[in-house]
């Protein structure tokens, strides 16, 4: 099977708009859930080491998926999680932020406060005695400090993110009153594939 991967993607690259024939790598493919990376580099430098190859600018390793229908190049940004991104992508899934935030009645004061909405709206929002919040994640995962180092991400992610959800001073703001809640990153069917 790993031989029809590296077939695949050698006759995926050479179909992109290069000047002059590229090979794929077979040292350091790499076997991730759902996906492979591959190096690859032009023909003519099969035979150099890594550093003295032809870099490329925002593109790096080819992500090609275990039956071998879906390929990509990953995007050179060190920080991002192509990997993670393409494999979700693969099973038709998106990240989003989601928070479930206790309701009590006599937290009420609090909640219009931090709402900036009256008692109806509060109420109206209120589900079985909880309020639940999402919201989709419209950016790329950079790996760095969490917020579960801050308080505020639930305790199973070890991700920041840069693009924080709309709703994070809600949550602070709670959290200050002594109302706990903590933002999860969850997975779903996308609503739009790209």
């Amino acid at each position: 099977m790993k031989i029809e991967i590296l077939e695949k993607a050698n006759e995926w690259i050479n179909n992109q708009e290069f000047d002059e024939e590229m090979v794929i790598l077979k040292e350091g493919m790499i076997e991730h859930n759902y996906c492979y990376s591959l190096n690859w580099c032009k023909k003519s430098e099969i035979n150099l080491n890594s550093e003295n190859r032809t870099r490329w600018v925002g593109i790096g390793a080819i992500l090609i998926s275990k039956k071998g229908n879906d390929i990509e190049f990953k995007g050179s940004a060190p920080t991002i999680d192509w990997v993670k991104k393409f494999e979700l992508k693969l099973r038709n899934l998106e990240e989003y932020w989601y928070v479930e935030i206790p309701f009590k009645n006599k937290w009420i004061d609090k909640f219009v406060e931090v709402f900036d909405s009256n008692i109806n709206e509060i109420e109206s929002k209120v589900l079985e005695n909880k309020i639940t919040l999402e919201e989709r994640i419209e950016t790329d995962n950079f790996l760095g400090e969490t917020y579960k180092d801050l308080g505020f991400l639930y305790e199973g992610s070890d991700k920041e993110y840069v693009h924080n959800p709309s709703f994070i001073n809600v949550v602070k703001k709670l959290n200050k009153f002594g109302i706990a809640c903590k933002i999860e990153i969850k997975t779903k069917k996308a609503t739009n594939t790209i």
